[in-house]
């Protein structure tokens, strides 16, 4: 049955393509003549004089004289129709050959080419062509190999090279050249009498519901012939049922394709504007703010981390002088007790003293009080005053209560340090985490 496909491609010397290997491919010479079975017809023509008797040093002598990023060749690739005889496959590719190289683009030139006809499988299922051509004018007139492929003279043709066809590189010619291959396959699938026709548009453009095929190439099939269940022919199984199922399911399978394929050129879009407003390396430059901004978090952790080092310090010396207060108190007290009087500058130094003890132990644990019957025996064992004995102990007390209530509040803010040093762990290891991934994710997309 015939279908349409015809594809086009270019070889450029600058992504290390080479016009002699791809004569070779298609022709099945060189490293590729074990299968030169696979070639039913070839055929050069357009030829210059100096390359006409072997046209292969004409695509050799393009490799070593064009420019290191110039055009070396253009391809169509076009599927001939299955039902028609061999011979009649020959004369639709030279056909289309002559429609695509004779005075293209209204030039009065013609283009050097080598199409090649290849079978495809061993049933001849698949028999499609190679279209090989340049894109520099056979003006006829006659230079040398090397000069050929050299700059264009304009004002003396001879002294220079061929001049390029710079109209193929429009799209509006690659547009009507794929409608062309449909003109010249239909009127030769109606001269021989076919009733199929081809037709270049999309099955939107035609009116058609149904949710366009894919190409799936010999290996495929011989995969499935082993049993291997390979991806493409699957897909191809699986648009093929599809097709066949109800109207309004296919609608809306094709709407739903349609919606994806809007969504991908919005993207597209999107990240073209991007590059318009922020410029083309506006990704390397949010990944370069996005590790200033770490190292910006990492030094307002550190000065937290000093601040409330500092903050703990400070308490620690505050302790430190409300302890020292505490035993000038003790100081101060004692004497004045054991003389039994209390003289003006006993009062000047004890006050301020007592003070700051009544402040440190407001907030204190207030000790037992010694019993009443208790009090005596303590006397009579000291010989002291029992009033004076329990003044003594109450102050003592109050003092020892003190330090333990400092020595707790030192553990708290110890116990607060590793804390803080743990969450502080806890928050770098997941940021590790985070930048790891960040890492992960942009060498993919760099892939």
């Amino acid at each position: 049955m015939a279908i349409y496909h015809c594809s086009y491609k270019v070889g450029s010397k600058g992504k290390g393509q080479s016009a002699a290997a791809k004569a070779d491919y298609i022709l099945r010479d060189g490293k590729y003549s074990k299968r030169a079975d696979e070639v039913i017809f070839s055929e050069s023509g357009n030829m210059p004089a100096c390359f006409r008797e072997k046209p292969r040093s004409f695509w050799k002598a393009n490799d070593a004289h064009s420019r290191k990023n110039g055009r070396l060749f253009s391809e169509f690739e076009f599927a001939l129709p299955n039902e028609m005889k061999p011979e009649q496959q020959v004369d639709l590719a030279r056909a289309f050959a002559r429609k695509v190289t004779d005075r293209p683009c209204g030039e009065d030139v013609t283009l050097p080419y080598t199409l090649a006809i290849h079978q495809g499988d061993r049933n001849k299922k698949n028999v499609h062509c190679h279209l090989v051509f340049s894109d520099r004018g056979n003006d006829a007139v006659d230079r040398a190999p090397e000069l050929w492929f050299k700059r264009a003279n304009k004002k003396d043709p001879a002294k220079g090279g061929a001049a390029k066809v710079v109209g193929l590189k429009d799209r509006d010619w690659l547009q009507q050249s794929l409608a062309d291959w449909a003109t010249v396959a239909n009127k030769h699938l109606e001269k021989g009498g076919y009733p199929a026709r081809i037709d270049h548009r999309s099955l939107k453009d035609q009116g058609i519901n149904r949710i366009p095929q894919i190409h799936v190439g010999p290996a495929a099939f011989r995969m499935d012939e082993k049993d291997l269940k390979p991806e493409r022919l699957s897909r191809l199984h699986q648009i093929l049922r599809t097709n066949r199922i109800d109207k309004k399911e296919a609608a809306a399978l094709t709407a739903t394709w349609e919606k994806h394929m809007a969504e991908g050129r919005q993207y597209e879009a999107a990240e073209g504007k991007r590059e318009q407003m922020f410029g083309k390396d506006w990704r390397a430059r949010l990944r370069e703010g996005e590790k200033l901004n770490r190292a910006e978090m990492a030094q307002r952790k550190q000065k937290i981390f000093a601040d409330l080092k500092q903050q703990r310090e400070e308490e620690r010396r505050r302790w430190d002088r409300q302890f020292a207060a505490a035993e000038k108190v003790a100081k101060v007290a004692e004497p004045a007790q054991k003389a039994g009087k209390t003289t003006k500058a006993a009062e000047e130094g004890i006050e301020p003293a007592h003070q700051t003890v009544m402040e440190l132990t407001s907030t204190a644990v207030k000790p037992k009080k010694i019993a009443e019957d208790e009090q005596p025996a303590e006397a009579e064992k000291t010989g002291k005053d029992p009033a004076e004995i329990e003044g003594r102990g109450k102050l003592l007390r109050s003092l020892q209560a003190q330090l333990k209530q400092g020595q707790a509040q030192i553990k708290q803010q110890e116990a607060a340090k590793d804390l803080l040093k743990e969450n502080l762990q806890e928050y770098k290891n997941e940021d590790a985490k985070r930048d790891g991934a960040k890492q992960k994710g942009h060498d993919h997309e760099m892939e």
